[in-house]
């Protein structure tokens, strides 16, 4: 974010928001507060379920609009159980829609402030909802396209995590296009489903291959089983692209482990695909995990869109916020630049889109994720004024809630 003088008069925005929120301000890049995640899911059954609820979660979740200086929020709920469960998500999207029309009609310049929706790509869970019920009260979907395979499989066979296409075997459980096709055919705009791909790799470990059994999973960099994309390949182990099924994978012999992971290749295949299938974008699980320059899965995505990348305008106009840097943005606090987010994607969160079909570009740094019950619980005086360490973590969660938290098995 670069030195700034701080001119601190009253309560100031802090740490990683105020990172983000001093870049908005010199540029394009949107702030969406997503709210929920498969460790905190299980709380949004309750305030589905009444009138109350629903109203009491759209105005919690829009006072922090207005306080953060936020574009929007996003909904993950994982997932609904039945029926009824999706008619109440229908519900709450529809109040929680509203109330943020409300508050940008109270504005001295409208804003349209966006919400967007998780979404499962597993038979079994985006069967259940009300897809065009949903989407009219969406901007776009985040397509969790990964954790397709996983330590968790039964039976015990190795996979492709996040496979663009089935080879129709038991080395690809599921597929992105069958889910596309599935959005697609229910309602769902193809330009508003905004593509996951992982930054991350899931491990087999006591296996002779892909598609065939496993024993257990590897250690992993933060988890057992998931290793950071920076750190892969593994030494010993060579990678294999099949462009066939849109998928890759290393392969180390002597310690029979097979990690399965988007490589360059196979992310810029994905960027290929998003553009001739006409989808909205692309996100990401999650930032911290990459590597830079002329591997880094993020850079090499964005410079294969090219330039059907969309920006707007950003909204600075937050008057009623309880923070005094964020309701005068002229005001300035000292935010720190420890951490700040690479000049690369402060550029690529904004390039001009000259196709008639603009694409999103998001990453986890800029989709922040907290669960329900901090939803009234951020304190105006932090005890630090500079960004933590960036970790899987605390640049898309609260502390307290693990990366894969957010990881949600498509079964």
């Amino acid at each position: 974010c670069g030195e700034q003088t701080a001119v601190q008069t009253g309560a100031q925005l802090y740490g990683c928001l105020g990172q983000l929120y001093s870049i908005k301000k010199s540029g394009n890049l949107k702030v969406l507060l997503s709210i929920g995640g498969a460790t905190y899911s299980q709380n949004f059954a309750g305030p589905a379920s009444s009138e109350q609820g629903r109203t009491l979660f759209a105005s919690s979740a829009v006072d922090l609009v207005k306080n953060l200086g936020l574009d929007g929020l996003d909904v993950n709920w994982e997932y609904p159980v039945d029926e009824v469960e999706a008619a109440n998500l229908v519900s709450l999207l529809k109040e929680t829609r509203k109330q943020l029309d409300q508050y940008s009609n109270s504005l001295r310049t409208k804003y349209h402030f966006e919400l967007t929706f998780a979404a499962p790509a597993g038979p079994s869970k985006y069967r259940i909802l009300d897809l065009a019920a949903m989407d009219q009260y969406l901007d776009f979907w985040n397509l969790m396209a990964y954790d397709y395979a996983g330590g968790w499989l039964v039976p015990k066979t190795t996979g492709h995590q996040a496979n663009l296409f089935s080879a129709g075997d038991a080395s690809t459980p599921f597929d992105t296009k069958s889910s596309v096709d599935y959005y697609t055919s229910h309602g769902v705009a193809s330009n508003k489903i905004v593509l996951g791909m992982p930054i991350y790799g899931r491990s087999f470990t006591k296996t002779t291959g892909i598609g065939h059994s496993f024993g257990a999973v590897g250690n992993g960099t933060w988890e057992k089983g998931v290793y950071d994309y920076k750190s892969l390949p593994m030494d010993g182990s060579s990678e294999i692209y099949d462009e066939k099924l849109g998928a890759s994978y290393s392969w180390d012999p002597t310690k029979q482990e097979l990690i399965s992971y988007d490589t360059v290749e196979v992310g810029r295949q994905k960027a290929r695909w998003i553009k001739s299938s006409n989808l909205g974008g692309v996100m990401w699980w999650e930032s911290s995990a990459d590597k830079k320059g002329m591997d880094s899965l993020i850079e090499n995505v964005v410079l294969e869109l090219g330039d059907c990348i969309r920006h707007a305008a950003n909204n600075v106009d937050f008057p009623d916020s309880s923070y005094d840097n964020v309701r005068n943005p002229l005001v300035t606090a000292s935010i720190g630049s420890e951490y700040p987010l690479s000049s690369e994607t402060q550029r690529h969160s904004g390039i001009v889109c000259t196709t008639k079909a603009p694409l999103d570009v998001g990453t986890g740094t800029a989709l922040i994720s907290l669960p329900l019950s901090w939803l009234s619980s951020l304190s105006s005086t932090p005890s630090t004024p500079s960004c933590s360490t960036p970790s899987p973590s605390s640049t898309h969660s609260t502390p307290s809630t693990p990366s894969s938290s957010i990881h949600s098995t498509p079964s």
